[in-house]
């Protein structure tokens, strides 16, 4: 009877038997993930956190080209300005993965740990939550009914996780926008270095390298591949990742 259940277990996980084996153990985890999730709902929760998110993430967008253009030699400010080429296309790719990220209720852009690791919680709660179904010990199951009605109720209600949804709408605009910009200015420091005298325009060449590398930095949905564009996208939008202790 115990080797039929362990098989039934195991075909819900997928025949993961390390999945099996980590299931228990994973439970404090999640429910501590929950949790936090509901604890940062209410941080999170007045207009005017929003509206100081928008503001700052904005103004970095903008200003950081703006700096660089600055402090830097010829290269550096027309790689810089190039930064704002097409802003128009920018910030409508930008609006299309921000309106697809606020419906899904999940961030577009990888390299977010914080809604990557919500949405592993999410996972292995449904996960968990059949393998202790097929089974019988009463006393679990009490327990993940409980853990299913705080993140039904509290953590994927609608009515109370929408602090959270809206922060991560926000940065997934301006991650994408920054992405996007940083892409513009390496496209142009490539074609400054790469023209040569009699061979044509360097912005000919830059338009021309936009269109050819672009399918290796996004793909067709606009969600990005390269992570090298990703560290000023996380500076601009303050999820710069912490080192050392604090990390």
């Amino acid at each position: 009877m115990k080797a039929m259940r362990v098989a039934a277990q195991l075909q819900l996980l997928g025949g993961d038997a390390s999945k099996l084996v980590g299931a228990a153990a994973s439970l404090p985890e999640i429910a501590k993930g929950k949790a936090l999730s509901i604890m940062y709902n209410s941080m999170l929760s007045s207009p005017a956190t929003h509206i100081v998110n928008t503001l700052s993430s904005g103004f970095n967008t903008f200003y950081r080209p703006i700096t660089a253009w600055v402090g830097g030699d010829r290269r550096t400010k027309k790689a810089a300005l190039a930064s704002y080429y097409n802003l128009g296309q920018t910030m409508g790719d930008a609006w299309k993965l921000a309106s697809e990220s606020f419906k899904l209720n999940t961030a577009m852009t990888k390299g977010d740990k914080g809604i990557a690791q919500a949405s592993q919680h999410t996972a292995d709660l449904a996960r968990i939550t059949k393998e202790v179904e097929a089974g019988d010990d009463e006393l679990a199951k009490y327990g993940m009914g409980f853990l299913n009605w705080m993140n039904d109720t509290f953590v994927d209600n609608p009515l109370f996780n929408w602090p959270s949804r809206f922060m991560t709408t926000q940065d997934e605009f301006f991650k994408a926008m920054v992405t996007r910009m940083e892409f513009n200015r390496k496209m142009m420091e490539r074609a400054i270095d790469q023209t040569s005298p009699g061979l044509g325009s360097t912005q000919e060449l830059f338009e021309s390298l936009r269109k050819s590398e672009y399918s290796r930095n996004f793909t067709k949905k606009g969600q990005l591949i390269n992570g090298d564009l990703l560290p000023a996208a996380k500076e601009v939008t303050f999820q710069t990742d912490l080192e050392g202790w604090a990390k």
